[in-house]
């Protein structure tokens, strides 16, 4: 046995070897330098999975590595190479969609180094590089394979993006380069050219020689001219002359720049700078009085004969009128700068009227779209309220209507509700009798009491008058006890228990000294005056009214029980040293036993078939048992087991009446009718969640229990 299971575990380890081995991904790799994409030959490389170093490998000869993955891993390798940054993919080991699982596997592609010079351009340290699929792919190593697709992301290199992107602007720059290097030789040429035409243009420099021989010829005349003036004054001294050159020669300066700046004569200059040109001229006139004065003095001192003495009289006066003249020339400069202070101050005045009222204006117009704004929104809103308001008078219109109309249907429910208060006075008086005589009917419990001391009847209706019944009547030395539960509930219900009642009462009476009871006998033919008196006929769609109840008699004399039921079964509850499992299994093949230490609970089942018309309608069978002392016989309708309650809004079910049966064996009776009372009520406290209430009864409860 042990070789055998060695054997076993051997082949399972030696499968699963193989199935590993077979479901390996073959990856083979290469290393080339991205700039001119020759292999790679010695590199170091390292396998990670999840940031877990698996291996550390060196290439072959050849520059070609290849070892083995796991499937369905995700795998990170790191390549290092002195001279490159590291390099650094990122990929899965997924089996395509089209691979058999155990089919061998070869992922193959080729990496791309990237030299450290070139990298610092990109400023990363590390190269990412995802692969398309020229580069990456599966490829099933079979005859007439398919090359399937990865499923990692097929994208372009981003390094090579990069460097296409460097290369493009390099040889923008260069382009740009060459195109400036041979425009700058072309202007250059051109300029030169427009030179030599200059140079060679002799009307263009003739004309500039005869400006400057009229320049200087005209200084040469004014000079001449201002010598002469001087020898007649008698003003030969060597200032004069230079006051005199200097003034001329600033006239000649002053039309050489006239004659220089042409356009400048056609501009009309405003006023303020003619009175400040005008008060330059003045000063000059005065210090050239000034310097006269002086020469003068000179000339009287110097003077000798009357001739010179008139000669500078003369010219003292025409200096006393220069200076008169040049009083003259100042009071209307004056005068003037008065003028233009007046105008400057009333265009002030007319600029500030004139924004002010720009202003205004501006205000005035902001006020009007404000207004207008303000109008328009008045109007939309009042638009709106006269709409509103038609919409609230028509609806105030509708809602008179529904007024009237709910006011009338009011009066017409006060109506209604007074009827239909008087038609439920007088049910509920109908009911009320109804239970008065249902209760009549019922056999007085003295009956019972009379019999068996320890006993009790638990009977709740659901509604006033109940469709479950009870019956007991004693004949000689038999007792007929039975629970029966008719078709539906309340009145309904109420009017089959009385049909019931009455025929069993009928039927009871018919059994004698000689003729013995026979439960079976009893529902049988209590199954056909019901038949009769419903006229039942079994066709389709019919009514299938009718009861099912449970029913024994005790021979008190014998001490025998015989039992027989319609759906409803009887329950026993004997103690454990006097239950004998032959007696039940040699008389009764349909029973069922529950126990606890102490007791034991034994159902008799009934037939399955109801009294009334039925689709099953054999004869009914009876059940014989020895009674013993302490025996406890309960029978009973459904509605103890199929009410609703509980936590979980569950019912009752038979097991639980069952246990609560056992467990209150050792209480009397009426203790014990007392606990199954508390607890269903307790059962139906619990709230229903569909409607946040206690739950209601379900059905018509009755359970009648007896000791022996």
């Amino acid at each position: 046995m042990k070789f055998l299971f060695l054997a076993i575990l051997l082949s399972v380890i030696i499968c699963n070897t193989a199935f590993s081995q077979e479901n390996k991904v073959k990856v083979k790799i290469q290393l080339k330098d991205l700039a001119d994409e020759k292999i790679i030959s010695s590199f170091g490389i390292v396998v990670f999975e999840i940031d877990r170093a698996l291996r550390l490998s060196r290439p072959s000869s050849n520059g070609s590595l290849s070892f083995d993955l796991l499937p369905n891993k995700k795998y990170k390798i790191t390549f290092e190479k002195s001279g490159y940054v590291t390099t650094e993919i990122q990929f899965n080991t997924n089996l395509p969609g089209g691979a058999s699982l155990g089919a061998p596997t070869q992922l193959t592609f080729t990496a791309y180094a990237v030299r450290g010079s070139e990298a610092e351009a990109y400023k990363k340290d590390k190269v990412f590089i995802s692969y398309s699929d020229e580069i990456l792919n599966f490829k099933i190593q079979e005859p007439n394979s398919k090359l399937l697709k990865s499923d990692s992301d097929l994208l372009i290199p981003l390094l090579l993006t990069n460097r296409d992107i460097n290369k493009e602007v390099n040889d923008l720059k260069n382009k740009i380069d060459s195109q400036v290097s041979m425009e700058i030789p072309k202007m250059l040429k051109t300029i030169e050219k427009k030179i030599k035409i200059i140079k060679n243009d002799s009307a263009f420099w003739s004309k500039i020689g005869n400006a400057k021989d009229s320049i200087k010829l005209v200084t040469k005349q004014m000079i001449e001219k201002v010598k002469t003036q001087a020898m007649l004054t008698g003003l030969e001294s060597i200032e004069s002359k230079e006051i005199v050159y200097q003034t001329m020669s600033s006239k000649v300066d002053s039309i050489i720049d006239k004659k220089q700046n042409v356009e400048a004569i056609n501009i009309i200059e405003p006023k303020d700078l003619e009175i400040k040109n005008t008060y330059k001229s003045l000063d000059k006139r005065r210090e050239s009085i000034v310097m006269a004065r002086q020469l003068l003095e000179e000339a009287k001192l110097c003077c000798k004969t009357k001739e010179d003495s008139l000669q500078i009289q003369v010219r003292e006066l025409k200096l006393n009128e220069e200076e008169g003249d040049i009083l003259v020339v100042e009071q209307q400069l004056e005068n003037a700068k008065k003028q233009i202070l007046l105008q400057e101050a009333r265009i002030k005045g007319q600029k500030i009227i004139i924004y002010s009222s720009f202003v205004l204006l501006f205000i005035l117009l902001v006020s009007l779209i404000f207004v207008y704004i303000q109008f328009k929104a008045k109007k939309k809103a009042f638009t709106l309220l006269e709409r509103q308001n038609a919409e609230i008078q028509q609806k105030n219109e509708e809602i008179t209507a529904q007024r009237d109309e709910i006011e009338a249907q009011r009066n017409l429910l006060g109506t209604q509700k007074t009827q239909i208060e008087a038609i439920l006075v007088s049910l509920t008086d109908s009911i009320n009798y109804a239970e008065r005589i249902q209760i009549a009917m019922l056999p007085n419990c003295q009956i019972l009491n009379n019999i068996f001391k320890e006993n009790f009847i638990l009977d709740k209706p659901r509604d006033v008058v109940s469709g479950d019944f009870y019956f007991f009547k004693v004949i000689e030395n038999n007792i007929i006890v039975s629970v029966a539960d008719c078709t539906g509930h309340g009145v309904p219900g109420a009017f089959m228990s009385m049909l019931g009642i009455a025929l069993l009462n009928e039927l009871v009476d018919k059994f004698t000294e000689a003729h013995k009871i026979n439960t079976a006998e009893l529902i049988n033919n209590l199954r056909i005056k019901i038949i009769s008196a419903l006229k039942q006929s079994g066709n389709e769609g019919e009514q299938q009214d009718g009861m099912d109840i449970a029913l024994y008699s005790v021979d008190t004399k014998n001490q025998i029980l015989e039992f027989s039921g319609a759906n409803n079964p009887l329950f026993i509850v004997r103690d454990s040293e006097n239950y004998n499992e032959k007696e039940f299994s040699n008389q009764v093949s349909n029973f069922q036993i529950v126990e606890d230490s102490t007791s034991v609970l034994i159902e008799i089942k009934p037939d399955k078939m109801p009294v009334g018309i039925y689709t099953r309608m054999e004869s009914f069978s009876s059940q014989k048992f020895k009674i013993l002392k302490n025996d406890r016989f309960y029978i009973f309708s459904d509605g103890f087991s199929d009410q609703h309650g509980g936590q979980n809004g569950r019912k009752v079910k038979s097991r639980k009446f069952k246990e609560l049966l056992l467990e209150t064996r050792t209480l009397n009776m009426n203790l014990q009718k007392e606990h199954l009372e508390n607890f269903i009520t307790d059962w139906k406290s619990h709230i229903d969640s569909f409607d946040n209430k206690p739950f209601e009864q379900t059905d018509d409860i009755c359970v009648i229990g007896i000791q022996v």
